[in-house]
């Protein structure tokens, strides 16, 4: 618990540190961004047209989500999650159901979240002879976010790429910024992958590193990858 609160509070801090970087970032027409003057100009117009995609032609989807993290020095195990969710529209709250499949000492765990809705709290419980029990919590309290470093509230493909805009408009502030774009396989699919680099630690960069793989035909996000 002492190591669980430890690795909280600094993700806080980090959290803290993301939100007032991006907080007053400069807006920029697409328009500005077709003159091609910062190399985030076309990661910028990728993820609006996806986001714009996705706003207007998603109300909902399923999904496996797989997720690995390392937290300290510990590289966790691979998550397996069986998502539904619905997408945030002008009618509809955000609205998320996940059920873990791996690994094993998570199994049949069951979380379902709807932004604005009991408190905006998750309601949870575990699979197995513990079903019975039901947690409600706030989704980013302390035991909601034991071993992860992001909330439920922050699930899908609507909510990350709205927050890889805003990252690419803070970055966009700053040169020391190289971007490769490159056509992969990624998830089983035909993917453009977006590759960003900051090639030296600042104290104004959030990452080192940051990959997006964009499915080609979908014009959706399958995969992110981060390293610090």
């Amino acid at each position: 618990l002492r190591i669980e609160r430890n690795r909280q509070e600094q993700r806080i801090d980090d959290e803290r540190k993301r939100d007032q970087q991006i907080k007053n970032v400069k807006p920029i027409s697409d328009a500005q961004l077709t003159k091609n003057e910062h190399p985030m100009d076309s990661v910028l117009l990728l993820a609006r047209e996806s986001l714009k995609h996705i706003n207007e032609t998603i109300t909902d989807y399923t999904a496996t989500l797989t997720r690995q993290e390392r937290i300290g020095d510990v590289l966790t195990e691979k998550n397996t999650i069986q998502a539904k969710i619905r997408n945030e529209l002008e009618n509809q709250p955000m609205s998320v159901y996940v059920r873990f499949s791996e690994p094993a000492a998570v199994r049949g765990r069951e979380v379902i979240w709807v932004a604005g809705e009991n408190e905006n709290k998750i309601t949870a419980h575990e699979g197995g002879l513990l079903n019975l029990f039901r947690v409600i919590q706030p989704h980013d309290g302390f035991i909601a976010m034991m071993g992860s470093r992001y909330s439920i509230a922050e699930t899908g493909i609507q909510r990350l790429m709205a927050k890889l805009i805003l990252h690419a408009l803070h970055d966009r502030e700053f040169g020391e910024c190289e971007v490769q774009l490159s056509e992969v396989q990624s998830a089983g699919v035909a993917c453009q992958r977006i590759r960003v680099v900051h090639p030296f630690e600042r104290e104004h960069f959030i990452f080192h590193i940051v990959e997006v793989d964009i499915d080609l035909q979908r014009n959706i996000p399958v995969r992110l990858a981060s390293w610090m």
